[in-house]
């Protein structure tokens, strides 16, 4: 069983993926390719470790808190930028 701690880090974790993206999408829009290239590059790994530990403790709870994380790191990604 997962405790609270655990689905917190997930939570945290979905979070920091979601700003790492939005830097992503900053960089694609800026044309700075290298580090647009850098970052595609650590979010694709980011998310296999991820989504790879959920399956692996076989935790639908990790999961859903990743998911949590990324919606709300979403959020705040889109309220930083007005």
């Amino acid at each position: 069983m997962m405790g609270i701690f655990a689905i917190m880090v997930y939570i945290a974790l979905g979070v920091f993926q979601d700003f790492l993206i939005t830097e992503y999408y900053i960089a694609v829009s800026d044309r700075s390719a290298l580090k647009a290239s850098v970052l595609g590059a650590v979010i694709t790994l980011f998310t296999i470790l991820i989504i790879e530990q959920c399956i692996v403790s076989r935790s639908i709870r990790l999961l859903v808190g990743y998911a949590v994380g990324t919606g709300i790191g979403t959020f705040f990604a889109i309220k930083r930028k007005r």
